[in-house]
């Protein structure tokens, strides 16, 4: 059969589908790349090493962590990097480092909200999304792309209505949480300018990225009972 038959074209491109979607949804890609990219992309700065992963409310939740140092806020055991140090730091320019960050912790939300969410297995799940809520923690700009994410109706009902698998809401809950808290911190003082501009028929009325989301989510408020049953 030639090369460029339509056919053989197909079949060639059903089996690179197959093989591709089967490796994305191993265990060793998982542990073997999504993992160790979030981990080890700076060997000199393991960020869920020196970052805690709890929400900015866990002294309000439990005032016994007021006073914990911060190596005890954040209880994760991470190895070491498997491999010689290299500090990118002095490689690349501060911006640069950022922006690499932020294109890791992208990859690594999308792996599990796109991959892992119609996976059966749920390996290293509790782990990953301590690892991304250090990520937000360290950074606003991770807080602001995930939350930002979220505003759209069709992806929270998939999220968080259509979705049969508990855990999986449980983790989305929880990182939104995190990524929230940061982000109050830092819209805390805009937040009203919203509803000013709306009583005084300012149009567009001025918008932060929280209260648009918390929007969204009143807009969507009268079709749970669409979905009780999840």
């Amino acid at each position: 059969m030639a090369a460029d038959n339509p056919l053989n074209q197909k079949i060639q491109w059903d089996n690179h589908r197959y093989w591709h979607i089967r490796y994305l949804f191993r265990e060793d890609f998982h542990n073997c790349f999504v993992t160790k990219a979030l981990l080890y992309w700076n060997t000199c700065n393991i960020i869920p090493q020196k970052v805690s992963w709890r929400n900015q409310d866990y002294h309000l939740l439990d005032p016994k962590y007021i006073n914990f140092p911060v190596e005890e806020r954040t209880t994760l055991n991470v190895e070491p990097a498997p491999d010689v140090p290299l500090d990118l730091s002095k490689m690349h320019s501060p911006e640069d480092m950022k922006d690499a960050k932020l294109r890791i912790f992208k990859f690594a939300v999308q792996f599990y909200y796109t991959i892992q969410q119609r996976s059966q297995q749920k390996f290293g799940l509790p782990d990953m999304s301590r690892y991304l809520k250090a990520y937000i923690n360290e950074d606003v700009r991770c807080a602001q792309w995930f939350v930002h994410e979220f505003i759209n109706c069709e992806m929270l009902k998939e999220s968080m209505m259509q979705n049969c698998q508990k855990i999986m809401r449980r983790v989305y809950i929880g990182i939104m949480t995190c990524a929230m808290l940061k982000l109050f911190e830092v819209e805390r003082g805009a937040l009203n300018h919203y509803w000013d501009d709306v009583a005084q028929k300012v149009d567009p009325p001025r918008q932060t990225i929280l209260g648009n989301y918390v929007n969204t989510l009143l807009y969507l408020l009268p079709q749970l009972k669409d979905f009780s049953a999840n």
